[in-house]
């Protein structure tokens, strides 16, 4: 049926091993891009969890500081 040529969503999970290097390449746009739209995949614990950005096709695991995440 048409579930065979539906389009494989590719997502870039910069949140863990070897993607660490590759979440370097997306700093600037998240610091220069002011909000961003994203959903929570996954809580891992009251101040972590990965978020997934649709628009970017990525999943992160930004980490609180005092004023923002990064």
């Amino acid at each position: 049926g048409n579930l065979d040529k539906a389009p494989a969503h590719r997502v870039n999970d910069v949140s863990v091993g070897a993607g660490l290097k590759g979440a370097k390449q997306y700093l600037p746009f998240f610091q220069r891009g002011g909000r961003v739209n994203g959903i929570v995949e996954f809580v891992l614990s009251g101040h972590r969890f990965k978020l997934h950005i649709p628009k970017e096709g990525v999943t992160v695991s930004p980490q609180a500081t005092s004023d923002s995440f990064i």
